[in-house]
């Protein structure tokens, strides 16, 4: 984690935490300190993991797509575990969008997706779900990633979900912490008839690469009736809803 509190109750960053200094996590109020290493960020880990705490075991792969994506939008105007609504910590914030980045690494249920979706939807945020490269059925280097454009990936059924509302393209990052938008499509397949082909159905977990494109660095987050776009140029932008 990133955010921890100091013994009176504020809030403090790890960057600006002292490493012989106990502070406390803001779930369990155990101790915790600053943590950081050559190939480790700089953030705040528990003395010893307690028996029940969201915030304890984050992985490097999460605490780096956090720090990348706030990179992205600019750590200025950025907030990290931010507690927006009951039970909950928003991974990044961006306060003057009103938007709400959660990188997700491992699995989650469907229906928890849609409630924790809905809940900042609520709360007037517009969610940006960020999924690990793992998520969507792919790894390796950029070039071993889109040598499978064309070919087809098994997603779950929640990143599926995510696709069907999110303008048929998924975001994610590479290795590197470049953002990028992976568009799926439904396999088409010749029936066992040999009387013609048909799409798999909109339920199917099976969807194949169409392109994957990086997405610019924002100058502009636009809010529209039916989303948002998050814009470099007026031909360079994604999209996302407020569902």
């Amino acid at each position: 984690m990133f955010v921890a509190h100091t013994r009176d109750g504020q809030r403090i960053e790890a960057s600006a935490a002292d490493y012989d200094t106990y502070y406390r996590c803001p779930e369990c109020g155990a101790n915790v300190l600053v943590k950081e290493g050559p190939v480790v960020r700089r953030h705040f880990a528990h003395l010893a993991r307690p028996p029940k705490c969201d915030l304890a075991g984050e992985t490097q792969l999460h605490l780096t797509m956090k720090q990348d994506m706030r990179n992205f939008f600019g750590q200025a105007q950025t907030q990290v575990e931010v507690p927006l609504v009951p039970g909950h910590r928003a991974d990044v914030v961006v306060p003057p969008q009103r938007l709400v980045v959660e990188c997700q690494v491992s699995p989650i249920d469907s229906r928890e997706w849609e409630r924790r979706t809905l809940d900042y939807n609520r709360h007037h945020f517009a969610v940006l779900w960020v999924w690990s490269l793992a998520r969507l059925g792919l790894s390796g280097t950029d070039e071993e990633i889109n040598a499978r454009v064309n070919g087809e990936v098994r997603i779950p059924l929640e990143v599926l979900r995510c696709h069907q509302s999110t303008y048929g393209r998924i975001y994610t990052l590479n290795r590197y912490g470049v953002f990028f938008a992976v568009h799926l499509y439904p396999v088409i397949r010749k029936d066992l008839e040999g009387y013609g082909y048909s799409r798999t159905l909109k339920t199917t977990r099976t969807l194949a690469v169409k392109h994957i494109d990086p997405v610019a660095a924002p100058s502009l987050i636009l809010p529209l009736a039916n989303g948002m776009r998050l814009a470099r140029m007026e031909t360079e932008h994604c999209w996302w809803p407020p569902n």
